[in-house]
């Protein structure tokens, strides 16, 4: 979608009088101007980005990872988005049965409240930005769709 900056230094300067058009008269509508420059970028920024998982994992990666790049961003993502779905299943088994569980973790999930089912998807954040993890629900809840219900999980691996 193309969205369309505005030069408002340049219409400031068209909007002028001829006879008022003096450098320092520029200068200080330049300064004016700058908020509003401002929020335009900032607008169209949040316009561009929407609540696919691409899209938030590419904002929270721009905002809070310093070696980010959006050109190769499978390479250089540190936070990832996880479905709730893909976390590893936890598989319970009788004590009747011959054989080891293969596939049972040593985590207490379902006694800690952690089910998998109540969320749709979890950040996975790693331990480094832990401390963040306020911003980064923050900017989690203002991307998301609404209803969505999320976690954010320290990232082991």
């Amino acid at each position: 979608m193309n969205w369309r900056k505005e030069n408002f230094q340049r219409l400031a300067i068209w909007l002028l009088p001829i006879l008022w058009r003096r450098q320092r008269l520029f200068d200080w509508l330049t300064s004016l101007l700058e908020p509003i420059e401002w929020l335009q970028e900032k607008t169209i920024y949040e316009a561009q980005h929407d609540c696919t998982v691409m899209s938030l994992e590419k904002v929270l990666n721009e905002k809070f990872v310093s070696s980010y790049s959006s050109a190769s961003h499978g390479e250089t993502k540190q936070i990832k988005i996880v479905d709730a779905d893909q976390m590893s299943r936890h598989y319970i088994f009788k004590e009747s049965e011959p054989d080891d569980p293969i596939y049972l973790d040593e985590d207490q999930v379902f006694l800690l409240g952690e089910n998998t089912e109540e969320f749709n998807f979890f950040v996975l954040i790693p331990s480094a930005l832990m401390g963040f993890s306020k911003q980064i629900e923050l900017l989690v809840n203002f991307y998301k769709m609404a209803g969505k219900r999320y976690k954010i999980v320290e990232d082991n691996g």
